[in-house]
């Protein structure tokens, strides 16, 4: 009696453990040498792994199998699969079916772009039908100045340290630098059991949506300011201070009690050059992007140190 309920414990639990697997159907979207990139049908999404079988249909004939590939990563809505064995080439349009033990759930759309005002220091990105809430970093890299937006990899969660890992938006070099420049997507992708980070070049596509500063409107105003240091014997401090902003012939001037950044403004853009407070210099160089009434930025000083600076508008 006793063996035999375990044995119905068993035949339970087998069937609970199958009873989430499905058959996901799908289409060959594309074709990267013996890869593919699948679109599928319905409201579940495979996982990495999983068999993939690609057949095509004889104009009133039967169904050949072209082989079988194995789930490698999920971007999104599309999936792609390595080449375990096949008999034949992989053609766009042809029918893909996957086992997949346990499916997940297909992500809902996008919701679509927001028309109210970004929340203060946020950054409004666009990029494919997409409208992304980001913060802005301007970095220095090997002497050429790079405009970085970051945005949560929320399916990635958190690293081995616990840090939130974040996707990028980077502009190469950054606005206001001479020559052409070219936009990197920087993603946080599941692949083979592991996240991989992930760039990719997508050439000048990427649209960066904020509002152009009333420049006029920024004389005599204050603003409550944070710097941290990135590098040097400082790495990791922050120190806070007062910054009074005067505006004279176009030419916008930020000082504090230290030293003073003095540039322009081009739309939402302030690009400057460091002064001493006496006047010399120019010890370092940075810029910054006004949103609202707040700023966020980064800098650099002539001795090598880096630095990002926000800001936020207290009179």
């Amino acid at each position: 009696m006793l063996r035999r309920f375990v044995l119905i414990l068993s035949v339970a639990a087998a069937i609970a453990a199958t009873s989430s697997a499905a058959e996901i159907k799908g289409k060959v979207s594309g074709v990267i040498g013996k890869d593919v990139r699948l679109t599928v049908d319905g409201d579940l999404l495979p996982q990495p792994g999983d068999d993939v079988t690609i057949r095509f249909e004889i104009p009133g004939g039967p169904m050949v199998v072209v082989g079988s590939w194995r789930v490698t990563s999920i971007d999104g809505d599309s999936v792609l699969a390595a080449m375990v064995e096949a008999t034949g080439a992989p053609a766009i349009g042809q029918l893909a079916s996957i086992v997949s033990p346990n499916p997940a759930p297909r992500r809902p759309p996008p919701p679509p772009p927001s028309t109210s005002a970004p929340p203060p220091g946020v950054i409004r990105v666009s990029f494919d039908a997409r409208m992304y809430d980001t913060t802005y970093e301007h970095q220095i890299v090997e002497g050429k100045g790079l405009d970085i937006y970051f945005f949560k990899a929320v399916d990635a969660g958190v690293d081995a340290s616990g840090n939130q890992r974040f996707n990028r938006f980077v502009r190469d070099p950054a606005e206001g630098s001479a020559g052409e420049h070219v936009w990197w997507v920087c993603r946080w992708v599941w692949e083979n059991g592991e996240w991989m980070y992930v760039q990719t070049k997508v050439g000048d596509v990427v649209a960066v949506l904020r509002d152009p500063v009333d420049v006029a409107s920024l004389d005599g105003s204050v603003w409550r300011t944070r710097s941290s240091e990135l590098t040097g014997d400082r790495k990791g401090q922050s120190f806070d201070f007062d910054v009074k902003v005067t505006v004279a012939n176009g030419v916008v001037r930020m000082s504090s009690e230290t030293a003073y950044a003095e540039g322009r403004i081009l739309g939402a853009r302030f690009t400057y050059s460091t002064y001493l407070p006496d006047g010399s210099g120019p010890v370092g160089q940075g810029s910054n992007i006004f949103s609202g009434d707040s700023f966020t930025g980064g800098w650099t000083a002539t001795n090598g140190r880096e630095g990002r600076w926000e800001g936020r508008r207290s009179r």
